[in-house]
């Protein structure tokens, strides 16, 4: 069974966790993608970043990691792209993995219900870095916001866009 913690973002909780991460994105990531172990542990010590990690039967199968928007270096081209840069509605997926012997069981789409669920008021973006990571941010309503062609290494990667449900009553 699956189940989504929150750490607590102390140095003790990274020491405990961080052997499990660092191999999640050894395993999940192509090099030239990968954050390091000090990107990793500054995610992790933000206080306005969220971390969630995938266990099952005690093991560490995935991870999810947000932070607001505004944190994010990105170009002005995106920024102005988005149109929410500086509005401080939104938090940005940097990272998002699951083992590859535990996917498809669902465990990206808990993960990303769980951020939207903590998160209702917020707007959700993302980059999908390939075909199965699209599929996963659409079928919980994504949409494609548009293609950016200069992500990393060049490569094209659609950016992607959960808008929360507005109360117009």
């Amino acid at each position: 069974m699956i189940k989504i913690i929150e750490p607590n973002k102390t140095l003790q909780t990274w020491k405990y966790y961080r052997r499990d991460i660092l191999q999640i994105e050894e395993i999940c990531f192509d090099y030239n993608i990968r954050a390091s172990r000090s990107d990793l542990f500054a995610e992790y010590v933000e206080p306005n970043s969220d971390i969630l990690l995938a266990e099952d039967h005690n093991f560490i199968v995935g991870t999810l990691w947000a932070v607001p928007f505004e944190k994010m270096e990105f170009g002005d081209e995106l920024k102005n792209k988005d149109g929410h840069y500086g509005q401080n509605n939104t938090m940005y997926i940097t990272n998002l993995a699951v083992l590859p012997n535990r996917r498809r069981y669902g465990t990206a789409k808990m993960m990303i219900k769980y951020l939207i669920d903590k998160h209702p008021e917020k707007r959700i973006v993302a980059h999908a870095l390939n075909a199965v990571s699209q599929t996963v941010f659409e079928k919980i309503k994504f949409k494609i916001l548009f293609t950016d062609t200069e992500w990393f290494d060049h490569t094209k990667a659609p950016y992607m866009v959960y808008e929360p449900l507005k109360d117009f009553g």
